[in-house]
This record gives C-alpha cells, structure tokens and sequence, in this order.
C-alpha cells in the first residue's frame, strides 16, 4: 500500500495506484488517481476524513468533507479513475470591507446600512483576468442586498445584465449581472436564513 497526503488527511492506496495534480488555481488543487482499485480510495478517504474532524456530505458520485474553511472533494470519474478536490481557502486573503461596502478588483459596492457584513476569502490567480471574493451579511433581505448592488453598478456606467430572483422550489439565491466592454461584473446572493452569502466575481479583459 501506498499513503497519499490531501492536507492533513492521509490515505492508503492500492499498489499500482497512479497519482497526477493538475496546476494550483486560488489554492485549490485537483489530484486524479488512477488504478484498477481504486473504488475502494472513497471509502478510505471518508473513514479518514471524519477520524481528522472533518464533516461529511454524500451524494452518489461525490463525497465533500469541511472542516472550517479547508474543503475537499472525492467524486467518481471512472471505475478505475477518482478525482479530489482540495480547497484550502484558509491560505487565501481575507475578502475587503470597508465604510463604503465591499470591495473587488477597484470596485466599491455599498451594502444597505442595516446589514453587518462578515468577510470570507479573496481569489485570484496571478496573472488571471478573474477575481472573486465572498462575505456573509446579516440584517438584510436578499432582494434589497440585490438592488443595492445592481443600481451602483449602473450608477458606475455597467449595463444591467439584469437581476434574477431565485427559481421556484429552488435554492433561494439571487442573481445580479452588469457589465461594460471591458468588465464583467456577476453576484450571487444566497438566502442561507440566518444570514446572506454573497459571492462577487468580476472579470476583466485586461
């Protein structure tokens, strides 16, 4: 048997078992095994990923395990092809707020005054035209967080890309789109109860 390291979680593999890691994007890495055993790895990972802390959501083809802000993925790619997914966004840098709202890439957007705003992480690969950045915000309605952002995106000279309330029976989560020739600006604002998600990113062609 051979053990393979995914953050602080340790794993046997199969003799025989061929690992690759394809290049490091905003500290998250995708390791695919390869092996005639490998269906085994996930049952593995897991039993190991909960010995460490780690909380565990299944579906039928992926495993996701948490713990704090360090997030991995196990999923099915073939039989005898896995991937992982490892997201460490503890390494990243703390997502900007300041008086006038959040900030991304150059741009200040104001959140409505009644709302406590927390900051997750900042992403951005060096060299790469995307950025993208998360905060939770408390005290505030998803639709009004979503109109705030919308109108000072026009008030900065955007195009409205438009505004999207959440889908029927589905996921409470708005979306706001804006953008210029050279800019892309997308928001996702996720009603999660007791607070807001909100995922910025904005891409620019230079």
């Amino acid at each position: 048997m051979t053990t393979l390291q995914f953050l602080d979680i340790a794993i046997d593999v199969p003799d025989g078992t061929r690992c690759t890691r394809d290049p490091p994007q905003e500290c998250r890495v995708v390791y695919t095994l390869d092996g005639p055993s490998v269906h085994n790895v996930r049952s593995t990972f897991e039993d190991a990923a909960q010995a460490r802390g780690y909380d565990l959501r299944r579906t039928n083809r992926v495993t996701y395990v948490q713990r704090g802000e360090r997030r991995l993925e196990i999923y099915d790619i073939q039989p005898s092809r896995i991937g992982i997914r490892v997201d460490d966004a503890g390494a990243l840098p703390v997502a900007k707020v300041s008086q006038l709202g959040i900030e991304l890439a150059g741009l200040v957007l104001p959140i409505p005054e009644a709302g406590e705003v927390q900051p997750g992480r900042e992403r951005h690969d060096m060299g790469s035209t995307t950025w993208s950045a998360e905060w939770r915000i408390y005290g505030n309605k998803a639709i009004d967080v979503a109109s705030s952002l919308h109108d000072a995106l026009i008030r900065m000279g955007l195009r409205s890309g438009g505004v999207w309330p959440p889908p029927a029976g589905g996921i409470q989560r708005w979306k706001v789109e804006a953008y210029s020739s050279k800019q892309l600006v997308q928001v996702g604002i996720t009603d999660s109860g007791d607070h807001l998600d909100l995922n910025l990113t904005v891409i620019a062609d230079e």
